[in-house]
């Protein structure tokens, strides 16, 4: 390290309406954790429209040609020690990536596992006399996605997954031993707010898209299951939802 300071690249999908939610707050963690340790800087990708590409896993996003060459590019220039790839969104950065230079180290970043997820989002957004079809309905969507999944674990040297379940869960589904949990991360201006304004420490703080299924769910949660409890036992606790596109029921 004395004599060589390591030097990484973040690759991340930029969202459609620059819009922050959870995945950016983990992007930038990943990013001030790890230039604590390492010198990097983070690499915008632009996910192309979803079209009716029926060969493609709907975690998959599409990405230009002009910034695959953009990034390979950067890549040749700065010789990272290591590129650090923000989800199997980017699947096809992985192999315009590995094709490219065969013995760089990737890392991915699971920041789901995206096919557990899609199934289990499936099931969930039919009535509940009818979830039993889930499984048969989805099942070339879901079969795609872990797929992708497998994918982008075998073009890389590296996962990261969020939660001790989600490791259990990739390395059964992609026979990937290379793993690390690197957990969600409190941000440090939480942590400052409260402490420099005490008026919201009975604040329960939820970020997040609200277009997406999970977060939905937990909203619902916080509001009918959670909250009543929190409120029993601290009366001014109140809750701040905080995310783009709820829905009007939501």
């Amino acid at each position: 390290l004395e004599s060589h300071m390591m030097t990484f690249l973040q690759i991340v999908l930029s969202e459609d309406d620059g819009a922050v939610s959870g995945a950016e707050l983990r992007n930038v963690a990943n990013l001030s954790d790890l230039s604590t340790m390492a010198a990097g800087e983070a690499f915008t990708i632009a996910g192309l429209p979803k079209s009716g590409d029926n060969q493609r896993a709907s975690t998959v996003r599409a990405v230009a040609s002009t910034d695959i060459e953009r990034l390979i590019e950067k890549v040749r220039q700065q010789k990272p020690d290591f590129v650090l790839l923000e989800g199997v969104a980017l699947l096809e950065v992985a192999k315009a990536m590995r094709l490219a230079f065969p013995d760089v180290r990737i890392i991915t970043d699971f920041h789901n596992m995206e096919s557990a997820l899609l199934a289990e989002n499936e099931v969930a957004r039919l009535p509940r006399l009818l979830r039993f079809l889930a499984p048969l309905l989805a099942r070339r969507h879901v079969s795609a996605s872990a797929a992708a999944d497998r994918e982008i674990a075998a073009l890389s040297n590296l996962v990261w997954t969020c939660s001790d379940q989600d490791e259990v869960l990739v390395r059964e589904l992609t026979n990937q031993i290379r793993t690390a949990v690197v957990p969600n991360p409190i941000p440090e201006w939480t942590r400052n707010a409260g402490e420099a304004n005490h008026q919201h420490d009975d604040c329960v703080l939820f970020v997040g898209h609200l277009g997406y299924a999970p977060n939905k769910r937990a909203v619902r949660a916080l509001c009918a299951e959670i909250m009543p409890l929190v409120r029993a036992e601290i009366p001014d606790a109140y809750l701040q939802v905080c995310g783009r596109r709820p829905n009007t029921r939501l």
